[in-house]
């Protein structure tokens, strides 16, 4: 349970800095 909850936490950072940064280079991605 912990390493999901660790999981998911990274991937909402990842996810964050993604729409962030990347927003225009990477929606085709998604």
């Amino acid at each position: 349970m912990i390493a999901t909850l660790e999981n998911y936490v990274t991937l909402i950072v990842y996810v964050n800095a993604e729409s962030k940064g990347n927003s225009k280079t990477r929606r085709g991605s998604y």
